[in-house]
């Protein structure tokens, strides 16, 4: 069914591959007829995907962008919290904040040096949620949370916001 990535792993660059960016992929059945319009099945991709980016045993920057992560996160837990990732970039995924304690469980916190958050839905709930996992962070120094409705309401209150700064500006050098 996914022939097309399996063959990917067979190239040279797949054991030297050091980032990986994959912006809303659409896999689809090789036998699937080009003008039919079909559904993907989502599990079975995100399964594959999994084990598709865990075979590139030396990606150190991994970007999925506008995937959809918040229904999967369980399918790719392996791929994003690989020991050699040190940078991590997941963009527009929809993530709000009743599933920013899930990530607490699935990024690695000794090794990560950059993480974007960009372009999400979580707000300050979110970081509020988020808050007590980033103290874990050992090495984090690039984050990235634009456009993640940080400031959407002027009545919340800031206070996560400060916090989650607080909890990371040991080793952090640029926001």
């Amino acid at each position: 069914m996914f022939q097309a990535f399996a063959n990917m792993i067979d190239l040279k660059f797949s054991q030297s591959l050091k980032s990986l960016i994959i912006n809303a992929p659409i896999i689809k059945d090789m036998n699937a007829s080009e003008w039919q319009e079909e559904q993907p099945d989502d599990e079975k991709t995100f399964q594959y995907l999994n084990t598709f980016i865990c075979r590139l045993d030396q990606v150190e920057h991994l970007e999925l962008i506008g995937m959809s992560l918040v229904d999967h996160l369980q399918d790719l837990t392996v791929a994003i919290k690989r020991p050699k990732l040190k940078s991590l970039a997941i963009p527009y995924n929809g993530i709000t904040y009743e599933f920013c304690v899930i990530f607490n469980h699935v990024l690695n916190f000794e090794t990560l040096q950059e993480l974007n958050l960009s372009c999400n839905w979580f707000g300050l709930p979110g970081l509020e949620k988020f808050c007590a996992s980033f103290k874990k962070f050992e090495n984090l120094k690039k984050l990235n949370l634009n456009n993640s409705k940080l400031c959407i309401e002027e009545d919340k209150d800031p206070r996560p916001l400060r916090d989650l700064l607080l909890a990371v500006s040991k080793n952090l050098t640029e926001l």
